[in-house]
């Protein structure tokens, strides 16, 4: 509301990267870093919203550079190539509660640099050009529950860094010039279960690296 930094929010000592609320005026933070405030946590780490540091502790191998919140679920994505101590190539679900990993299992070959979803479908975004052994060029769908590949596949022509969901449409942002299956220029919206390129088209005039969708309106 006034834009004070707060005073009891623990040093970090890394980078963040990413960060997500969780649900009670705390976040989920998510980086490269081995340490928040003076106790050990690796890449990962839940903050009490009086900025105390939460027990939740998976800790992950490498940098993790998204984070999607549900109401039992943390999913995230990054570099990582295990979590909680299980194999986990740059991605992987765990218990919001207890920080356990849970038995959600796609792989991307390259890291993942965005997440979104809803009840049925986690959306990822990225470097990869596979997710377990499909062709999915820099954007996919996942079955939230099972990890199953969805049919969705937008197969823009570059690097997907953003994602944002709204209803039935995703949004995407990146280094693309083609989408879908039609040209869109680094802004697009396609259809979030088959990934044809929808007529929205603000074709800005050069690369994304974030979006965030509230209500009706799309910040870039």
């Amino acid at each position: 509301t006034n834009s004070t930094i707060s005073p009891n929010f623990p040093f970090i000592n890394g980078i963040v990267y990413t960060a997500a609320p969780d649900g009670n005026g705390g976040l989920y933070i998510g980086g490269y870093f081995s340490k928040v405030g003076p106790q050990s946590r690796t890449n990962i780490a839940r903050i009490n919203a009086d900025g105390t540091l939460h027990p939740w502790n998976p800790s992950v191998n490498s940098t993790v550079t998204a984070i999607y919140v549900t109401s039992n679920t943390v999913y995230i994505g990054g570099n990582f190539s295990s979590a909680g101590g299980q194999s986990r190539n740059r991605l992987a679900a765990l218990s919001a509660t207890s920080g356990t990993v849970l038995s959600w299992n796609p792989t991307a070959n390259s890291q993942v640099l965005s997440l979104t979803g809803n009840a049925s479908a986690i959306y990822v975004s990225g470097y990869f050009t596979s997710i377990s052994g499909t062709t999915r060029n820099y954007v996919a769908a996942i079955d939230a529950t099972t990890g199953t590949v969805l049919p969705c596949n937008p197969n823009p022509n570059s690097y997907v860094y953003s994602l944002a969901l709204g209803g039935d449409t995703l949004y995407v942002a990146g280094s693309f010039t083609s989408i879908g299956g039609s040209a869109r220029s680094y802004l697009a919206a396609v259809n979030a279960t088959t990934g044809s390129a929808l007529p929205w088209n603000p074709a800005p005039n050069s690369y994304l690296q974030k979006i965030f969708i509230d209500g009706t309106t799309l910040y870039a």
